[in-house]
């Protein structure tokens, strides 16, 4: 009840509440995105040999709605569908914060990504990036994570540096201005 996935009515019963309407919802409208971000999550995590996701934000939350996991062992256990609430930190939370309000005029390179050492989990890492549509919209955030030993701040620059380049790839098909990224 407290997340409307379900409801009480007067006789007492339960029905399903507004929430699963709207998570339908957005399913539905990301048909077309899974064709698009799926395969550059699946390059993304060739490149760097750690998972990566897709999120959008659901008011306070972020949720998973799509996820490649590293063929490594020890990973984190994210799945699609999950969410976490954006007060908790990492590098995704930082991006959806940063961009919730705003659309930028153009965007660098230097600071396109964000990175979380420990913020949620202290033996998990991140690495994440906006994600930018039609009219310069943002829409969601593509992260890198996995166990903080293996994220030095060296390799977490080399996680953005790939991750800026495919992201702002996926961002132009998306439809976002070029100029967007003129300064990258």
């Amino acid at each position: 009840e407290k997340y409307a996935y379900l409801r009480q009515v007067s006789d007492g019963k339960d029905k399903l509440g507004h929430t699963l309407g709207e998570l339908g919802n957005i399913f539905h409208e990301s048909f077309e995105l899974r064709e698009v971000i799926e395969p550059v999550l699946a390059v993304i995590v060739e490149q760097v040999n750690e998972s990566a996701s897709y999120l959008v934000r659901k008011e306070q939350f972020q949720q998973i709605l799509f996820r490649h996991n590293t063929s490594l062992r020890v990973r984190d256990s994210f799945q699609t569908g999950d969410t976490m609430l954006i007060a908790e930190g990492g590098a995704s939370a930082k991006v959806f914060l940063k961009y919730e309000d705003s659309i930028p005029e153009s965007l660098n390179s230097k600071n396109f990504c964000e990175s979380s050492f420990g913020e949620r989990n202290p033996e998990m890492a991140g690495v994440a990036a906006p994600v930018f549509g039609e009219g310069n919209k943002f829409i969601g955030v593509v992260s890198v994570t996995g166990p903080a030993y293996r994220f030095t701040k060296q390799t977490a620059n080399r996680i953005s540096k790939i991750l800026g380049k495919d992201v702002k790839d996926l961002c132009l098909v998306l439809g976002a201005s070029p100029d967007l990224f003129s300064k990258f």
